[in-house]
């Protein structure tokens, strides 16, 4: 079984990191666990890239936020109950 690539150092940029929307995802004390790779302030925004488990997410805040490469934080994704519908009526 093999346990992934290895740790990505704060130098590096992953190739293909998942995006989440701003009103998706907070930074908040009751969240998973991740880790911060990469911020970029930018005006009212802030650009943050971090490490979720063994997966990369980029996501854009509308507000300023501090954080610092290599530093632990937690995030609380929001995935909005969906029901989808067939158009002949099948649940």
């Amino acid at each position: 079984m093999s346990s992934g690539p290895g740790p990505i150092t704060v130098t590096e940029m992953p190739r293909s990191p998942n995006s989440f929307e701003a009103a998706r995802v907070t930074i908040s004390e009751a969240g998973i666990p991740a880790t911060v790779l990469v911020v970029e302030s930018t005006g009212a925004e802030t650009h943050i890239v971090m490490l979720i488990g063994s997966q990369t997410a980029a996501m854009v805040l509308h507000y300023r936020i501090a954080l610092r490469p290599v530093e632990a934080t937690k995030v609380v994704p929001y995935f909005p109950r969906r029901i989808f519908s067939h158009p002949k009526g099948y649940a």
